[in-house]
């Protein structure tokens, strides 16, 4: 249909719904798409957030195998060096506009009160460098 992908022609669909007043269908301003850039990453604590912490993001991406990279920052290596890569474990969810790929990934044996940077990214296309600090002992 004039070369839209299903996702596209869904949310024209769920547009016009929303617009006709329809009950039950979400407005479109609540409606998004996730993009081939990661997007809403968000750090959750797990049980011991002196050594572990889990990163969640969406991604509309075609393979599985998205990663999270991460390195210890410290005084003699204030950019990203010595870097290591965990596999993101990929959930599909279903939206109003279509289906969604979730990605999480959990690191582990990190040191308490340590400032780390991370990244989040499938293939080439990756989030800009951010940074967390895991809780004191």
């Amino acid at each position: 249909m004039f070369g839209l992908k299903y996702k596209h022609v869904a949310l024209i669909i769920t547009l016009v719904a929303s617009l006709s007043g329809l009950p039950g269908v979400p407005f479109f301003s609540d409606i998004t798409l996730a993009t081939a850039y990661p997007e809403q990453i968000k750090i959750t604590c797990t049980n011991n957030p002196q050594t572990s912490l889990t990163i969640t993001w969406r991604m509309d991406c075609d393979t599985e195998y998205c990663h999270v990279q991460y390195a210890e920052i410290t005084s003699k290596h204030p950019t990203p060096y010595d870097v290591k890569t965990i596999t993101a474990e990929p959930t599909k969810r279903s939206t109003p506009a279509g289906p969604i790929q979730m990605y999480s990934s959990t690191i582990t044996r990190l040191k308490p009160g340590t400032s780390y940077f991370y990244r989040v990214g499938c293939g080439n296309t990756w989030s800009e460098w951010r940074s967390f600090v895991t809780a004191a002992e």
